[in-house]
């Protein structure tokens, strides 16, 4: 995931983004180092005034400056997101979903 650098990008410093989500410093840089939640993702991305899809993408991809053969795909399953560089990869996700389903 690509928080720190979003908030580089932002100008926004982990402490001044601890005081927007009005966390301590220590929590949010353990969630940028750990596995944040989708909640804690979609409230930082609020304050921050980006889509969460951000976090996960290359700063070229966020701009819309990928190449036109890239293929990058962002897809929630179930509360996790899930993050995909080809569509063989996508594939591999899909069908391990519909496991998933039918085993239910």
């Amino acid at each position: 995931m690509r928080i720190k650098e979003v908030l580089s990008e932002k100008g926004v410093s982990q402490v001044e983004l601890a005081k927007r989500l009005n966390v301590g410093v220590v929590s949010v840089k353990k969630t940028i180092a750990g596995n944040p939640t989708v909640n804690t993702l979609k409230r930082m991305a609020e304050v921050l005034d980006v889509p969460v899809w951000q976090f996960f993408v290359s700063p070229e991809e966020a701009s819309g400056k990928a190449q036109d053969d890239d293929f990058v795909a962002m897809v929630r399953f179930r509360g996790d997101y899930y993050h995909a560089d080809s569509i063989c990869e996508l594939e591999k996700f899909i069908a391990d979903w519909k496991e998933q389903i039918a085993e239910k």
